[in-house]
């Protein structure tokens, strides 16, 4: 690759890889809430109000946590397509340049 240059090919593959990693992820911490929770209900403690308390919030974090790894993934797509803007316009300029 050259210095300067995407490689579309990579790029793009390196979004399908952080996609499937999230899903993933967020398919892992969805079975651990599950699993907490399935737990929760057999232990009791002077802390069990605390532990419930804390698994309500899992998965609201899991899936904020999600949307911010979509959100890397939706960058790496804009920076693709303004790339690509780009290029073409500066080759137009250029093409415009007699020498």
């Amino acid at each position: 690759m050259d210095k300067g240059i995407i490689d579309e090919s990579l790029l793009t593959k390196d979004i399908e890889l952080i996609d499937m990693y999230a899903k993933e992820e967020n398919s892992t911490l969805l079975k651990i809430c599950s699993i907490c929770d399935e737990a929760s209900q057999t232990y009791v403690s002077s802390n069990s109000s605390i532990i419930n308390s804390y698994l309500n919030y899992m998965p609201n974090d899991a899936d904020r946590l999600y949307k911010k790894r979509e959100a890397y993934s939706d960058v790496l797509r804009r920076v693709i397509k303004r790339y690509n803007t780009l290029a073409y316009a500066t080759r137009e300029k250029f093409e415009d340049i007699d020498l």
